[in-house]
């Protein structure tokens, strides 16, 4: 099966996409700095165990937060504190939301997250793609679902496995950040076998 579209309506439509996320992956775009790099900084909502994220709404709010968060200049007193920066060690181990907010500055088209095969991955696990502005901010949303191959099965159900995935953020301006090209992608690494909600 080729690589599927990311926008694909997928969240909690047939057997193989039930398992509803409680977490949130959160990446916050920031404006260039004095080195004309733009910061990147990438977040983890744990949420709770009681309370899934079952509908973009209560995604919504969170990001709300998120992007409040972010924006704190002290990152020490940041809650949650900032996991990496700039697409350093990016690693999903959760079904879970991953959303993009960018500065309101920046301007990401509706159809920014255009999944890429990246060393023979084909995209099965991220889907329900939506575009929206939160308080200013363009903002991406989509789902984890952490799937292996075109069956839809879960990563890792034969043993730990490891699949890179790209993203295409297509912006204007165009982002820029050390060690990366004008025209940028972003990726991260989906690790199986999934972990349970927390």
């Amino acid at each position: 099966m080729a690589n599927e579209d990311v926008h694909l309506p997928k969240f909690n439509t047939t057997p193989y996409f039930k398992k509803i996320p409680h977490s949130i992956y959160f990446y916050y775009i920031g404006p260039k700095d004095v080195y004309t790099y733009n910061k990147i900084r990438h977040y983890y909502y744990a949420g709770h165990k009681d309370q899934p994220l079952d509908h973009i709404d209560k995604v919504r709010q969170e990001v709300k937060l998120l992007i409040a968060n972010a924006q704190v200049p002290n990152e020490s007193i940041q809650v949650p504190p900032p996991i990496g920066e700039n697409w350093k060690y990016v690693v999903w181990d959760r079904i879970s939301w991953v959303v993009f907010a960018f500065y309101p500055h920046i301007t990401a088209q509706p159809d920014i997250l255009v999944n890429r095969s990246f060393g023979g991955t084909e995209n099965h696990s991220f889907f329900d793609a939506t575009h929206e502005v939160v308080d200013g901010y363009d903002v991406i949303f989509c789902v984890n679902h952490m799937k292996r191959n075109a069956a839809y099965d879960e990563i890792g159900n034969s043993g730990k496995e490891v699949q890179y995935f790209h993203f295409d953020l297509i912006t204007n301006p165009a982002l820029n950040w050390p060690g990366k090209s004008q025209y940028p992608d972003s990726g991260g690494t989906n690790m199986g076998p999934p972990v349970p909600p927390p």
